[in-house]
């Protein structure tokens, strides 16, 4: 919060971190570590519903055959060797 107070007083870092007594350095971490969490958060566009082989063979559904038309968005490989491809 004192990040976004500071960005739009318009006082000089130096100034701004006298001010609520903290030091240059400190505040200047802050405002990296601020910009670093702001680019590195994702958003989800949807939730999907995930079920298991036996569901999805007793809808008709062949869950074991990827789309052929495009590779796997994600890989998780499990220590005890189970494979979870998801397709997007």
């Amino acid at each position: 919060a004192l990040v976004n107070k500071w960005k739009g007083s318009g006082i000089p870092i130096r100034s701004y971190a006298q001010q609520i007594g903290v030091s240059k350095s400190k505040f200047e971490y802050w405002v990296r570590k601020q910009k670093a969490d702001a680019t590195t958060k994702v958003s989800f566009a949807e939730f999907i519903e995930v079920g298991t082989v036996a569901e999805n063979r007793a809808s008709g559904h062949d869950s074991l055959q990827p789309p052929s038309d495009r590779p796997a968005q994600m890989v998780l490989t499990f220590p005890s060797g189970l494979c979870v491809k998801i397709f997007g």
